[in-house]
């Protein structure tokens, strides 16, 4: 179980005397995990060593590919240092990434992603005007399967909504340090993208990515951060593209990942302590949604609907004060019924509740 320590403010922001971006210390190890990425790691790979600022190293951990990922990535030569380990995951690559990296600063890129050229510097200039930051990230292009872009993580309404009302300082338009608490924050909203991400070496000393989840572990990392005091910065820019993929875990979620995203919604419950009712009340959305979508996944694949109700049970007890009314009434409803009323709702798309 993890200790939260209490967020405190420091004065150490150097908004009147930025340090010149050419004498800021940013050494920076970039790791790529890849898993069957032969179309894209070439793509990944370039856009790290085109930076204008550039990285201290780039490490390559192919995750068990069947197909010509490693060859590709090792093509480099000591412009890349490609490991190779039997799979385990985005996680177990990100950590083996993590453990070989030398830089005093550690930045993350999936094989099928890309950074823009100017990424690192303007993440410099940011740790130029705020020099206490342990996490820097930025705002992030998306693309859809088409590649066609459909906007930023930054104006998607959740995320703006969440960014828009924090407390915050500002040097010039673009670089934001955030004064609040991140923990209550991340608990409610994801606001930063991993590709995005730098994070200063010695904040990551007790932690790292969470092996055994394939959803969510990135945003259980950030928590773990924050748990521990961590201040976070970005820049008000898109730096990095997010780009789908037909076959990533998001887009291809089988019953396992989607397990995985209810069971990691709920692992703060236990994993800080008891949590103040408060920051309950942020944390359950995720909670109820992941449930919701998870019992649909068992009721109609697995056809295991006993262990479907009780999942819808198990959130509803979660959800703090009463009970969520909305799942309980659905984990009691017999089978026909429910039926009955999802093949109501498929028109629309509302199939995680039909209550």
């Amino acid at each position: 179980m993890l200790h939260r320590c209490e967020h405190v403010t420091p004065n150490s922001a150097n908004l009147s005397n930025p340090v010149e971006p050419s004498r800021v210390s940013f050494c920076v190890s970039a790791v790529i995990p890849a898993f069957n990425c032969e179309a894209t790691i070439g793509r990944a790979v370039e856009s790290v060593l085109q930076q204008s600022h550039a990285v201290k190293e780039v490490i390559v951990i192919d995750d068990g590919s069947t197909d010509q990922t490693a060859m590709l990535a090792s093509r480099y030569g000591d412009r890349v240092r490609c490991v190779s380990q039997a799979n385990g995951g985005p996680s177990s690559a990100r950590n083996a990434g993590i453990d070989l990296a030398r830089g005093e600063w550690i930045a993350f890129l999936d094989a099928d992603d890309i950074w823009y050229p100017s990424k690192l510097d303007r993440q410099r200039e940011l740790l130029g005007h705020f020099d206490d930051l342990d996490v820097l990230f930025s705002d992030w292009l998306i693309r859809d399967l088409g590649q066609q872009a459909q906007g930023s993580g930054f104006t998607v309404p959740e995320c703006q909504s969440t960014l828009g009302s924090l407390h915050v300082a500002r040097a010039d338009a673009s670089f934001v340090r955030i004064q609040d608490d991140m923990f209550p924050v991340l608990l409610e909203e994801y606001v930063l993208h991993t590709n995005a991400a730098v994070v200063r070496r010695k904040a990551l000393k007790d932690f790292r990515f969470e092996p055994a989840y394939r959803w969510g572990e990135d945003w259980l990392l950030f928590l773990d951060l924050a748990s521990r005091g961590a201040r976070f910065g970005y820049v008000d820019e898109p730096l990095t593209e997010y780009r789908a993929r037909a076959d990533s875990i998001c887009n291809r979620a089988t019953l396992q990942t989607v397990t995985h995203r209810y069971e990691i919604s709920k692992l703060p419950l236990k994993r800080y302590g008891i949590l103040p009712s408060d920051l309950k009340k942020k944390l359950y959305p995720r909670i109820s949604i992941a449930a919701r979508v998870l019992g649909i996944r068992l009721w109609d694949e697995a056809r295991q609907f006993g262990h479907a109700r009780a999942i819808w049970r198990e959130a509803a007890r979660l959800k703090p004060g009463f009970p969520d009314l909305k799942l309980l009434i659905q984990s009691f409803l017999p089978r026909p019924l429910l039926n009955w009323l999802r093949d109501l709702r498929r028109d629309d798309g509302s199939v995680e509740s039909v209550t």
